[in-house]
């Protein structure tokens, strides 16, 4: 369960500081994922993209949430 919450942690802040910085989570998710090592170099690439996608996901719901 640590390892959720951990990884969790990581998507959550690299999300936050991608939309700060304008550019995807992904940059920062997939190098942190790749050096603690724990799952193999696809399973990191799932994971990277699944939040980017989310992230995506996120902002144009709340931009057209905002534009009603």
């Amino acid at each position: 369960m640590g390892t959720v919450l951990q990884y969790f942690i990581i998507s959550l802040l690299a999300s936050i500081i991608g939309a700060i910085a304008g550019i995807g989570g992904g940059v920062f998710i997939k190098p942190i994922l790749d050096f603690l090592g724990d799952y193999p170099l696809a399973t990191i690439g799932i994971l990277s993209s699944t939040t980017v996608l989310t992230m995506s996901v996120v902002s144009l719901w709340t931009r057209r949430r905002d534009s009603l």
